[in-house]
């Protein structure tokens, strides 16, 4: 590098060895010729830096907890999961950990750590899946009156008689299984929270209800009819 002083305002300067003889500009504005050489006293002294000193008497500090991998810890028998030191008084009913009494919680009728309680009570937010058993209680009760009707009324026309009695007896079994299957639905909707589909369970035996009231209704003038009233 080659040193020089501007001319007009003495600000030091520096350039390559290769532009030697070219024409620069300082900041003041005044043209300068780059010397072949440095000029003497252009040169800037090295800037000088404090020397620091290290204490190697104490040991380097730790890493960060980001920066240092990630503590691996074997469970201990007998002892909480979260807590080294604290005695485990009872275990999670979902993972099967062991956890002292700070890090557990009693959810209905189990005991639930605090990741097993938020995803169980994340669950019961979701909505409800219809119940099996209520739709197949509606479809029945919608279908089962029809056919219970078209029967009654054959056993009370064409083939009244004994063979009446019978096809009426025939169109009770649609509306007494419509009556079992929602009174099991509303059953397991009680004990189980999960399980929707209580309005189609409840129109079912309704639907059940009147074909069974239908049909008890036609039996007793079919026996009235055969009774000689």
């Amino acid at each position: 590098m080659i040193w020089f002083a501007c001319k007009l305002c003495g600000k030091k300067q520096s350039r390559p060895d290769d532009q030697a003889g070219s024409l620069v500009f300082c900041t003041c504005g005044q043209a300068n010729r780059v010397p072949w050489e440095t000029e003497a006293g252009a040169e800037e002294a090295p800037q000088a830096f404090p020397k620091v000193w290290l204490d190697t008497s104490s040991p380097p500090a730790p890493a960060p907890r980001s920066l240092q991998e990630p503590l691996r810890r074997p469970l201990s028998p007998g002892y909480c999961f979260n807590h080294v030191h604290a005695p485990s008084t009872q275990s999670c009913s979902a993972c099967l950990i062991e956890f002292c009494d700070n890090c557990i919680v009693k959810l209905g009728d189990q005991y639930l750590c605090g990741p097993c309680k938020n995803f169980r009570v994340l669950s019961l937010t979701r909505p409800a899946r219809p119940s099996v058993l209520s739709v197949v209680c509606l479809a029945l009760g919608l279908a089962g009156g029809p056919v219970a009707g078209c029967l009654t009324l054959w056993g009370v026309g064409p083939a009244a008689g004994s063979m009446g009695l019978a096809l009426i007896i025939l169109a009770f079994v649609l509306p007494v299984v419509t009556l079992v299957l929602g009174i099991k639905a509303i059953s397991d909707m009680g004990s189980n929270r999960r399980i929707g589909g209580r309005g189609m369970a409840i129109i079912g035996i309704m639907s059940g209800i009147a074909g069974v009231l239908w049909c008890i209704t036609v039996a007793g003038i079919l026996a009235y009819h055969l009774a000689g009233g």
